[in-house]
């Protein structure tokens, strides 16, 4: 427990604290956090602190107030603090939390207002040039989503980068048994992946609360029953593409006749899940044109309604994927190739980097250079002594013989 022999306090502002360390209460007559307040020599003082808790009289904290903190895991925020913008031009960043490696935790009090939560949504947002703040980045998202859910899932764009950080809110979720703010980042996503799932009932056989939210989960999202749900859900979905007309279809694709059918160009559909249509009016779909769904087009323009596309289904009939057709689409995990393909085309999924695994039929013949090039986490699946095994094994990609 903090003392006032702890901090050195001339005019409100808290220059220098001179504590032991441990849990930090700063007084109440404190109104401004001081420039490198907790940092001394050597770091022998910040280093011993492990919680500080605000006084509500503070409206301000300066750069690098709480740089070095090493073991420093929750700190209280409450409204009306102003935080002093780094010299990176964040508010939030390296100087100010620099290197505060054990951070879990960020306490926003009940009635913080979006100023105070915006100054570290903006840190959370910003790139992070260094692994010394990835504590940083998760305990804030975690802490936004624990303490002030309506500020990131009420809003759409927040809900969105809110999905990127999925595994270090689990991660931190898992240590800390907290199954109700799991549950929340979960919320924003229509299912997790079934191997993605088991890793993290692996990870948490000691969280008792998550363990059960997580088999809860699984069996409300795999089990026999569910499984017949969502098929029946697709063939819904089927019979609703088959009532669609070519002005309908013209809304979700650009596409273009050519010998034996046509053409799938360019995706402008608003769907995360899409399942490419067996035909347009009276002709067959038999082809993935070149970055038909690619995250950026030919001139390098960003394509935001790829951004966060999840699946593909490519229906009977289709015979190739085009040159650089899904490439760097961020969120991809799951791509479904019918037995007709014949051909994967240059690029064609590079840097793919959530694609786990790809059930390539024997039917594919021809896999060009490079056609899954920087998908780390990808294994090639398909039959015994195929072409895609012999591609697999040529380029040092993980597979499995079914």
């Amino acid at each position: 427990m903090s003392n006032m022999n702890d901090f050195v306090i001339k005019n409100g502002m808290l220059t220098k604290y001179v504590g032991p360390g441990g849990d930090v209460i700063v007084p109440d007559n404190v109104t401004e956090i001081g420039m490198k307040a907790f940092v001394s020599g050597g770091y022998q003082f910040s280093s011993a602190i492990t919680t500080i808790q605000l006084s509500r009289s503070i409206n301000a904290i300066r750069l690098g107030a709480f740089s070095g903190c090493t073991n420093l895991r929750s700190i209280t925020m409450h409204p009306g603090v102003t935080i002093d913008r780094d010299y990176s031009g964040r508010k939030v960043g390296s100087e100010t939390f620099g290197d505060c490696r054990s951070m879990k935790e960020i306490v926003f009090a009940e009635d913080c207002d979006n100023t105070i939560l915006d100054q570290f949504w903006e840190y959370f947002v910003v790139k992070i040039p260094n692994n010394t703040e990835s504590a940083m980045k998760a305990a804030t998202l975690y802490s936004l989503l624990k303490y002030c859910p309506d500020y990131v899932l009420n809003d759409p764009e927040k809900a969105k980068k809110i999905k990127s950080g999925k595994k270090l809110l689990a991660d931190m979720a898992i240590e800390r048994d907290d199954a109700e703010t799991m549950g929340k980042a979960f919320s924003l996503h229509k299912n997790i992946k079934l191997d993605e799932l088991n890793g993290y009932l692996e990870k948490a056989e000691n969280a008792v609360t998550v363990k059960a939210y997580l088999l809860d989960y699984k069996e409300k999202q795999y089990s026999p029953k569910a499984q017949t749900k969502h098929e029946a859900v697709q063939t819904e979905k089927q019979m609703g593409i088959r009532k669609m007309t070519v002005a309908d279809w013209k809304k979700v694709y650009r596409f273009k006749k050519e010998a034996g059918g046509i053409r799938i160009d360019d995706y402008i559909g608003a769907d995360l899940e899409v399942v490419v249509p067996e035909q347009i009016g009276k002709d067959r779909v038999i082809a993935i044109g070149s970055q038909a769904f690619s995250l950026y087009d030919e001139d390098y323009q960003l394509r935001e309604n790829r951004r966060d596309l999840i699946s593909v289904v490519l229906p009977e009939g289709i015979t190739s994927i085009g040159y650089r057709a899904f490439e760097e689409c961020p969120n991809l995990t799951s791509v479904t190739l019918p037995g007709s393909l014949t051909k994967i085309d240059y690029w064609a999924f590079n840097e793919c980097k959530k694609l786990t695994a790809i059930h390539i039929p024997a039917g594919t013949v021809k896999i060009e250079r490079n056609s899954f090039k920087n998908c780390e986490n990808l294994t090639i699946h398909a039959p015994a002594s195929s072409y895609a095994e012999t591609y697999a094994k040529e380029n040092n990609i993980p597979f499995i013989a079914e």
